[in-house]
């Protein structure tokens, strides 16, 4: 204060502030936030922050956290949710009933005879989040899972017959009568493991290797030779 100040006897200071000219309060304010609001934005309330003695106030900044919803994904002003659906309804159609965000419902149509494939996506215009600077709407994107049949689901020769009538006919096969075959039965699997997940299997089982090295010199003959991992 460059000896400017005063000093206050303690018997005449301020009860509420006890000579430090402010005062810690509550005040309530009402957020209007308005429909489209991006995640982490902010609203500012200029002057509702803090406050120095013979200076201006602050601002108070509100920022929006955007809770996660059990059927929508928010991807900017687009809206993504997973649909699934049976054989049936991929490939002889299919309604169904979507209640969006603001609680109105639209009705999903699709025609028979465009089969939706699996891990595939349509797009409804238009039924996405609002956007509050253009006053525009984003787009609506659903992923499907599309759900085949168990085992044995056809009963007897005739559905098989009539199924396959109703599909398109299958690629024949011609066998040479004079060579032999074997034959192979597939059944249910995983995928492969990838190459990392191959390289920390081997590293578990202890084949600590790193590099392979060929050198004709070393009487390898041509065959690999392994560099086990030196001990740190």
């Amino acid at each position: 204060c460059s000896g400017q100040g005063t000093r206050v006897d303690a018997k005449n200071r301020c009860k509420i502030c006890h000579g430090n000219k402010l005062v810690r309060q509550e005040k309530i304010l009402d957020v209007d936030i308005s429909p489209g609001s991006p995640d982490r934005g902010a609203i500012k309330f200029i002057g509702e922050g803090n406050q120095i003695p013979k200076g201006e106030n602050g601002s108070l900044y509100v920022v929006l956290r955007q809770e996660p919803h059990a059927i929508f994904e928010r991807i900017g002003d687009n809206l993504m949710m997973n649909l699934k659906i049976n054989l049936s309804e991929s490939l002889c159609g299919f309604q169904h009933i979507a209640t969006l965000l603001d609680g109105h419902k639209i009705r999903i149509n699709h025609p028979p005879g465009k089969p939706i494939l699996p891990k595939s996506y349509r797009c409804i215009k238009g039924q996405g989040m609002p956007n509050r600077h253009t006053h525009s709407y984003g787009d609506l994107f659903i992923y499907f899972d599309v759900e085949f049949p168990g085992e044995n689901f056809i009963k007897n020769e005739s559905q098989l017959k009539q199924l396959e009538a109703s599909l398109p006919p299958k690629k024949l096969v011609t066998l040479n009568s004079t060579e032999t075959y074997e034959e192979a039965e597939m059944i249910a699997s995983e995928p492969p493991p990838n190459n990392s997940q191959q390289q920390q299997q081997r590293f578990e089982n202890g084949h600590h290797y790193h590099r392979t090295e060929y050198n004709d010199d070393e009487g390898t003959n041509g065959h690999p030779q392994t560099i086990p991992c030196e001990p740190q």
